[in-house]
């Protein structure tokens, strides 16, 4: 966020979110965060071992007092906001 100069009403657009911390820095600036990932489950906090606790990229977010990122499930190849001819 501070390379990137993050300030309020910056728009940070990350498109390998993961554990959505670029995100949580960016925020913490003020910046209105979009973040992208093609992993559903990691997106939609299934966990993947049964006696784990819930966990999600928006556990830091509530954690800091801040608002959520909004999150968009795709992939760099074929980015969701492209319209395509259905074969």
């Amino acid at each position: 966020a501070n390379q990137g100069q993050v300030r309020n009403g910056s728009l940070v657009f990350d498109p390998f979110v993961g554990t959505a911390s670029l995100l949580v820095a960016s925020s913490y600036f003020g910046a209105f965060c979009v973040g992208m990932d093609r992993d559903y489950c990691l997106l939609h906090s299934k966990v993947h071992k049964p006696k784990a606790r819930q966990k999600d990229l928006f556990v830091n977010f509530k954690y800091y007092g801040l608002g959520k990122p909004e999150i968009v499930c795709g992939d760099n190849a074929f980015p969701p906001w492209v319209q395509r001819e259905m074969v």
